[in-house]
């Protein structure tokens, strides 16, 4: 899949592998679900795990936020675990996150640049960053997944509910071609290290964030995916 970035690569032609994508952000109710069958103690991070109660939805289908990026890929890890699929995530026997392999076939965290194309249904979509039809902007709080329209691909909620984290990280400043020593662009990474989250959330409109890995936040959730070409170990 290739499609031209209008994101803070204006302009450049990007190609990605084809990948399946949750319809919605990971919900209190999958988190809950995955990390108790695993044996973790906090399976209910959620700031909006109860309150406010907002008539007609669900507060368990709201999606978790409150959660960090090793919180994120501990789930993506033991999702594939309970389906069979290999863990993309290698943590160490006292819980330090050690690397990740994308080539393995069990969940994972978007990168920045699939959450983009699936934001934009490849070059198919026009839609307005501030659309209260796709997404819930300036709110009070988190509401359920999937009562406001899907883009394109079907897929809800990308950009007003909450951000989600990627698994690329942001870096520090971007050099332009002719500061880059003949590439078209080069990335200079200080410490500490920060990941990129996308989309936009209850409490304000789209925006790129940058956040350390540890960090929570009841802004802050996370859309899984998978590589699509790649099946279960037999």
């Amino acid at each position: 899949m290739t499609f031209h970035s209008r994101s803070f690569l204006s302009g450049l032609k990007i190609t990605i592998h084809d990948i399946i994508v949750g319809k919605y952000s990971v919900t209190q109710r999958l988190y809950k679900q995955v990390m108790k069958k695993a044996g973790h103690s906090d399976v209910s991070p959620s700031y909006f795990s109860k309150k406010p109660k907002i008539k007609g939805e669900v507060s368990d289908l709201r999606p978790v936020e409150n959660v960090s990026w090793y919180d994120a890929a501990l789930f993506c890890d033991e999702l594939s675990k309970m389906q069979g699929l290999e863990c993309v995530y290698e943590f160490s026997d006292d819980g330090k996150f050690r690397r990740a392999d994308t080539k393995k076939n069990g969940w994972r965290l978007l990168s920045d640049n699939e959450w983009e194309y699936v934001y934009r249904a490849g070059n198919k979509s026009q839609r307005d960053f501030d659309s209260t039809e796709t997404a819930w902007l300036l709110e009070e709080c988190t509401h359920q997944v999937g009562l406001k329209k899907p883009n394109e691909l079907g897929i809800y909620d990308l950009h007003g509910n909450v951000f989600e984290w990627t698994s690329t990280i942001s870096p520090k400043k971007i050099l332009r071609k002719s500061e880059a020593k003949g590439t078209s662009y080069a990335f200079v990474y200080d410490p500490p290290q920060k990941y990129v989250a996308r989309g936009g959330c209850w409490n304000s409109s789209f925006e790129r964030e940058a956040l350390r890995p540890s960090e929570k936040s009841n802004r802050v959730g996370f859309r899984i995916c998978r590589n699509a070409t790649l099946d279960a170990p037999q």
